[in-house]
């Protein structure tokens, strides 16, 4: 069983804009930088949590420009699973259990895209990742209409 993310925070956010360059690539970076042991109070009930530190980074180009968040994530899980995510990490700096590591790093993506979304407009960068958009559907041609041409 996966644990839970139970709260996280941006604590840092820098936009910056610099020379557009034309065909620039957009590369995303969602990186953990540190893990320690926390305790949060839930409703009045005081649970252990890890407090996971993350930046994530989209840089525009060579430099014309970079969006850079960093911020908190609260996760918790049993005891023991939390003591032996915290050993691996002091071990490596890494988080070995594969659905936890996927639990938090999409967080980071989750809240960390809604802000740069935002960041880049105000910045005058394209966003950070395509959006959606609505293409118009092929007409289909009637097989009558076919027979008739041939």
């Amino acid at each position: 069983m996966v644990g839970v993310i139970i709260g996280e925070r941006i604590t840092r956010i820098v936009a910056e804009s610099h020379n557009w360059e034309p065909r620039m690539q957009i590369q995303n970076t969602p990186e953990l930088l540190e893990l320690s042991k926390s305790e949060i109070s839930i409703g009045g009930d005081k649970r252990n949590a890890l407090q996971i530190k993350f930046r994530f980074t989209t840089k525009y180009g060579t430099d014309a420009g970079k969006i850079e968040i960093e911020g908190l994530l609260y996760y918790t899980d049993t005891p023991k699973a939390l003591e032996l995510l915290e050993k691996e990490w002091k071990a490596g700096k890494q988080i070995k259990d594969e659905d936890a590591r996927i639990l938090l790093v999409n967080r980071v993506l989750e809240t960390s895209f809604l802000q740069a979304i935002a960041l880049a407009e105000e910045i005058k960068l394209p966003p950070p990742i395509q959006m959606p958009r609505l293409a118009p559907v092929e007409k289909k041609v009637e097989k009558t209409e076919k027979a008739k041409a041939s």
